[in-house]
């Protein structure tokens, strides 16, 4: 069961589409779209931020010249349990982030990310491992 606490878009514009949102996930202004069948999975007690975007789709085909053939098909996406979103991030077809992971603002994630991870960057990378977050702002030692 998905518990809306703020906004955001979803986009399913195909036909065999499956978006799965775990309990407790909050989401500011992001947009999840399924530009093409495909299965987008967010864990339980995740956090995504404003100006995200996830899709399983590049949204248009790319033709090999010689073939006539198509070269890019979609790929679904995962996200574990608790995992938190920053602003801004982008989230390409195919991408797959482990529980307890965070992913820095701006990031462009594409590709397997173990859980416990800081992602970061363009394209994003693992920063440090061994990591989790809490939505209180706790007291620094």
């Amino acid at each position: 069961m998905f518990v809306a606490r703020q906004t955001g878009t979803f986009r399913l514009r195909a036909n065999y589409t499956l978006l799965f949102i775990g309990d407790q996930t909050t989401m500011m202004g992001g947009k999840i779209s399924l530009h093409e069948a495909g299965t987008i999975r967010v864990g339980r007690d995740c956090m995504l931020s404003g100006n995200i975007h996830i899709d399983v789709s590049d949204m248009h085909s790319i033709i090999d010249i010689s073939t006539g053939k198509r070269i890019n098909p979609p790929a679904d996406v995962e996200i574990g349990d608790h995992v938190w979103i920053a602003r801004s991030v982008q989230i390409l077809k195919g991408s797959r982030i482990g529980e307890n992971c965070m992913v820095g603002a701006a990031a462009l994630v594409k590709g397997d990310f173990p859980e416990g991870s800081l992602l970061a960057g363009v394209p994003a990378r693992v920063l440090r491992s061994g990591i989790t977050w809490d939505r209180r702002r706790l007291p620094l030692d």
